[in-house]
């Protein structure tokens, strides 16, 4: 492994800690370096300077492209250390706000509208996925961020946004892609590869009915009782506590949409219920290829009980004096079910691959 950072061309390498970390919850990814040496030589990274363009690789592989945020050192009559940090070229839309003429689109597409307010800070948006129908017609809120406009818009197409290595904005949808390489753990088996895990099950945000009633537009064949309130309830037989919630449709519903509505939340939120943090050797899988967010993965893990199929959101490297490592954020891929409306299995029962294994 050769990791490198590229500053307006020039390549320096040989630092003493690294971390690079990209998401696909994370506007931008974003990386930390840090170099120490004695006096009298001078590393030639103390001509990096803040707000310098830049790109981060693995040998060959591109992690990220963006700039340097931020510079510092710490020095005394022996010895100095310098550090630097940085984020994807994406970073730019996840701190401005959006500045248009108009504001307002009409018959345009997430990739039209989104390609038009990245446009002004040099970056494409690219469409890793269908992006569904044009918005008859979509305005801006005041004040909004270019990446919050751009993930509310894909909240309404049931689609993720995240930058890639290049430091343009993909959208895309969860669990595209899997990984080469399990995730395994047994006491005693020389195939484990989890050098440690931390998780948490937490129940806090499930309830065991969901509640969702809304206002549906009236028609001459479809009025009364059916208009003024129109209810669906799913039930979580996992909660075996009584804990009703009730959620209030955002648009014009009948009852079918709303119970479509009460299923995702429940499957949405079941998935988030269980987070995992999984470590391991070296940035790269069996393959070569490295670790990358959005990637399904296989886990069987004794310790932690968590057995089934993950869904990697976010993946960080390292490099100190604990070696070279990775970190895997993962969860159950029912976290990442953005369509209200969740694909369902044969009987319509939505029940994930997923499972621990004292059920």
């Amino acid at each position: 492994m050769t990791a490198r950072l590229v500053v307006d061309g020039k390549s320096h390498e040989g630092w003493e800690s690294i971390r690079i970390t990209r998401g696909i919850e994370r506007g931008a990814g974003d990386f930390s370096m840090t170099v120490s040496e004695r006096w009298p030589g001078q590393y030639d990274a103390v001509t990096i300077k803040e707000g310098q363009s830049c790109e981060v690789y693995d040998d060959a592989d591109i992690l990220i492209t963006g700039y340097v945020d931020n510079v510092s050192g710490d020095a005394d009559a022996n010895s100095k250390t310098l550090g630097f940090s940085g984020r994807s070229k994406a970073a730019d839309t996840v701190d401005c706000s959006i500045v248009h003429k108009s504001g307002q689109w009409i018959g345009r597409t997430v990739t039209q509208i989104a390609s038009e307010i990245v446009a002004p800070f040099g970056i494409k948006v690219r469409a890793l996925a269908d992006v569904g129908a044009p918005f008859p017609d979509f305005q801006i809120q005041q004040g909004e961020t270019v990446f919050a406009t751009i993930e509310k818009l894909c909240r309404m197409r049931g689609l993720l946004a995240s930058d890639d290595e290049r430091g343009n904005i993909t959208l895309i949808r969860s669990g595209a892609d899997r990984a080469s390489t399990s995730l395994y753990a047994r006491v005693g088996d020389d195939k484990t590869n989890i050098l440690r895990r931390s998780y948490e099950f937490n129940g806090r945000d499930r309830f065991s009915d969901y509640i969702v009633k809304g206002q549906a537009v009236g028609t001459d064949d479809f009025s009364g009782a059916n208009v003024a309130a129109p209810t669906a309830t799913t039930k979580d037989p996992a909660v075996k506590r009584y804990r009703p919630t009730i959620i209030i449709a955002e648009q014009a519903a009948v009852t079918g949409s709303m119970s479509d509505r009460g299923e995702w939340e429940r499957a949405t939120r079941a998935g988030r219920s269980i987070r995992a943090n999984f470590q391991v050797q070296g940035w790269r899988q069996g393959d070569g290829a490295l670790w990358k967010p959005n990637q399904r993965v296989p886990v069987d893990d004794e310790i932690s009980g968590i057995t089934g199929e993950m869904l990697i959101s976010e993946v960080t490297f390292s490099l100190s004096e604990s070696g070279t490592l990775t970190d895997l954020v993962c969860y159950p891929p029912e976290a990442f079910l953005i369509d209200e409306t969740p694909p369902k299995k044969k009987g319509g029962s939505t029940k994930s691959k997923f499972i621990l294994q004292d059920e």
